[in-house]
């Protein structure tokens, strides 16, 4: 089988995610196994359109960092439908500020995904302790609250760049060459550019979606090259 090499540059395409919607609430989670009207209140974002199982999406949440470690759950579900169905996306952790000089108030989660069905919902629930069961706050719910910074939050849809590229319906190999750290989406699946400046995948390993969350539309920032075989 004769295969054609390709190259692929970021100033080939003018724009990589397309930004959605999506509105913070609060949620009440009641631990399991525990009595009485116990409740904590933990965060989602709802999307004015779903999920699409079809697309893939990249989120980026803030969080304000407080004087303790924090440890994030995040995943998909559909909080007004009476399928108590979810996907788990990804769990992280905030570290506490460490002292005066920490000048890092926040800190910022970065997801790519793909949903396994149409979901309306992200959320976003603190990993609960003995200590939250001990709190008692002003407005009847337990626990430690946390704080979402609104402005640093958003999502996007994913653009797949074989849809910009003639005559090419899957990649049968590919190299990147990028900025260490730079994010992307194969297949569905979350993947950064390695410390060496390098990504590349094996031969015969088929790519149908490829794309780059690249928020900067500057050709020199996050700039990369993109070989590829198929």
């Amino acid at each position: 089988m004769s295969y054609t090499i390709g190259q692929f540059r970021k100033e080939m395409l003018g724009n990589y995610l397309n930004q959605t919607s999506m509105t913070k609430r609060e949620i009440h989670t009641s631990p399991s196994g525990v009595g009485g009207d116990i409740y904590f209140k933990d965060a989602a974002f709802s999307m004015t359109n779903s999920f699409d199982y079809q697309k893939n999406y990249y989120i980026k949440i803030q969080i304000k960092r407080t004087n303790a470690d924090q440890n994030f759950s995040i995943s998909l579900a559909n909080l007004d439908n009476e399928e108590n169905s979810e996907q788990f996306l990804k769990s992280f952790y905030v570290p506490a500020i460490r002292g005066d000089k920490d000048i890092n108030k926040t800190a910022i989660i970065e997801i790519v995904f793909n949903p396994i069905i149409n979901f309306s919902d992200v959320v976003i629930r603190l990993n609960r302790t003995s200590q939250d069961y001990s709190i008692e706050n002003p407005d009847g719910s337990s626990g430690r609250v946390f704080e979402i910074v609104d402005a640093g939050c958003a999502c996007y849809e994913i653009i797949n760049i074989l849809n910009s590229i003639s005559s090419v319906t899957e990649f049968d190999k590919i190299g990147v060459q990028g900025p260490s750290g730079l994010l992307m989406c194969i297949n569905g699946e979350e993947i950064r550019v390695t410390p060496s400046g390098i990504y590349e995948t094996r031969s015969g390993y088929k790519i149908n979606f490829m794309g780059f969350v690249v928020t900067d539309p500057n050709p020199n920032v996050n700039y990369f090259i993109l070989d590829y075989q198929y």
